[in-house]
């Protein structure tokens, strides 16, 4: 992967999910606008990680995943680094999960993430449903299942450590 060499504020138009405006044709074809960095044992690495899932009895290859360099290899998907995340990388996490993010859900990761930043913790499902005004059930209506994990998950929070 070569060097990208972007201004800063470049830098952090792309995290934030953003193309530069005064970039040509040209040189958007040579950027990168998509791989994220994360580091691993004290190096620091951009780009992306291939996940295979493989049939063990007949070793073959069942399941193909990309994703940003920064999301975790827990094969749950929680991101390495908070810093890092970005609506666009929650949209991401979402659709790895098969899963249309809406602006209903993304309003959801927000308020997660703005008690976390208040308190250092996301509450459990009914303390947040009753923050947000909305039933636990509404909740699982949206998300199906483990509406709390997928909110931490996508909101680029600690993964639970309890029930969730």
């Amino acid at each position: 992967m070569p060097i990208q060499r972007n201004r800063r504020e470049e830098n952090q138009q792309i995290r934030n999910g953003e193309v530069p405006a005064d970039w040509s044709d040209a040189k958007r074809a040579q950027k990168n606008v998509d791989g994220r960095w994360t580091g691993k044992s004290g190096r620091r690495y951009f780009g992306y990680k291939n996940h295979i899932g493989v049939d063990a009895e007949h070793k073959l290859i069942r399941t193909f995943a990309t994703t940003p360099a920064n999301v975790h290899d827990s094969g749950e998907g929680f991101l390495v680094n908070r810093k890092d995340w970005s609506e666009k990388i929650a949209e991401e996490l979402a659709a790895a999960d098969t899963f249309e993010m809406t602006e209903q859900v993304m309003g959801y990761i927000r308020e997660a993430r703005a008690m976390y930043d208040e308190n250092g913790v996301v509450p459990p499902i009914r303390k947040f449903a009753k923050e947000v005004e909305v039933s636990s059930k509404d909740l699982y209506a949206v998300f199906k299942k483990g509406p709390m994990k997928l909110i931490r998950k996508w909101g680029g929070l600690p993964k639970p450590t309890g029930c969730v």
